[in-house]
């Protein structure tokens, strides 16, 4: 019996510490200053032709901008709390980009806000995005993601590259809350270039819920 109690006393210690930790983080996160710094370029929703694609009518989606942090912002480019068994080293800054084949598979990570560390692949089947028509349901009603979208990109079809997600607990590569999350090369890339692991490839901007692996 004394020793089942002292097994219990040290649970219960411990969960107090775990939950002192997490009071004291989101105290933190509730009364820190949230001001990031300023935009200072932005594409806004919308397209280009790829430099390198021969398909001049095709047209890639955009959204993105640039800030211009504080002078009081400090942010931290090591990456942290990675995923086992991957080629991204902690010690190595977050600081490199690369355009990579359109026509290639890449094994990719990604942090993000709601899901954290994910693993996927970038697939060499583009997606397609038409915000006039949707995808619809049949009961005839819009999706979701055709109301999401509706009159971005200039309301003109746009392509985008594919993240499949491999996952082991989470299903999806990326959920709300996730956008904005650097894409990182998880495997080098040989060649002339010979890319390492840690190289950021894009951003997240969108997820298909309709796309999963089972």
């Amino acid at each position: 019996m004394q020793g089942n109690t002292s097994n219990k006393s040290k649970n219960l210690e411990k969960h107090r510490e775990d939950l002192k930790s997490k009071q004291s983080k989101l105290t933190k996160a509730t009364s820190h200053d949230r001001i990031l710094g300023s935009i200072y370029a932005t594409s806004g929703f919308t397209t280009c032709p790829r430099i390198d694609d021969s398909n001049t009518s095709r047209l890639w989606a955009l959204d993105w901008c640039f800030i211009r942090l504080h002078d009081k912002v400090r942010l931290n480019n090591l990456p942290e709390n990675l995923l086992e068994d991957v080629e991204i080293k902690k010690t190595v800054p977050i600081r490199f980009w690369a355009r990579f084949g359109e026509n290639d598979n890449y094994e990719v990570l990604k942090r993000g806000r709601s899901t954290g560390w994910t693993r996927g692949i970038i697939s060499s089947v583009n997606s397609s995005i038409n915000p006039r028509n949707g995808l619809r349901r049949r009961s005839g009603k819009a999706t979701v993601n055709q109301l999401t979208i509706s009159g971005f990109f200039n309301d003109k079809p746009v392509t985008a590259h594919t993240i499949v997600s491999t996952p082991e607990k989470i299903q999806y590569f990326v959920t709300k809350g996730d956008s904005g999350s650097f894409v990182l090369l998880n495997k080098k890339v040989k060649g002339p270039q010979k890319v390492p692991p840690g190289t950021i490839l894009g951003l997240i901007y969108a997820r298909n819920g309709y796309c999963k692996q089972e």
